[in-house]
């Protein structure tokens, strides 16, 4: 006897797209506020606003996905995210726009980008929306090792 997985039902997969599309625009609004607090490292700055760019982009994707479902699409981002924004902003204000601080926030929160995705993809997903979360995931880990990266390399000095 043949065990086959079938995808998961339409309002089910509409919900764990919609929940990637808020990581998404938590991840773009974060890295928007990192650029913000940064005045000195421009090229830090510079990654963080292609970082922005990026997941604007993997949430329009998904919304499109959403369209195609016949479901509504996210709009905007999290609870959660606007608090972590938030945080980010005052420590960035109170350590004078300190890069480090920043890098450290854009890592952690690159962590629970991952999470998500890991939890998404270990759904039952239609095949062509698991080929596309696998692609978003495997640049986000990309994005995630870069901020680890810098953060060991500013725990060096």
């Amino acid at each position: 006897m043949t065990l086959t997985m079938t995808s998961l039902p339409t309002e089910k997969v509409i919900s764990v797209l919609n929940h990637l599309i808020e990581i998404c625009k938590d991840g773009q609004k974060g890295f928007e506020t990192a650029v913000e607090s940064l005045e000195q490292d421009v090229e830090l700055a510079d990654l963080c606003a292609q970082c922005a760019r990026q997941r604007a982009t993997f949430a329009g994707e998904l919304q499109n996905e959403v369209r195609a479902l016949a479901g509504t699409p996210e709009q905007t981002g999290t609870v959660t995210g606007v608090l972590h924004r938030g945080w980010m902003y005052m420590k960035a204000l109170v350590t004078g726009g300190d890069e480090d601080v920043i890098i450290e926030e854009c890592e952690a929160a690159e962590d629970e980008t991952k999470t998500a995705y890991e939890k998404a993809l270990q759904q039952y997903l239609p095949e062509r929306l698991t080929r596309i979360l696998q692609k978003q995931y495997s640049e986000i880990k990309i994005v995630h090792d870069k901020f680890s990266s810098l953060k060991r390399a500013a725990r060096l000095y």
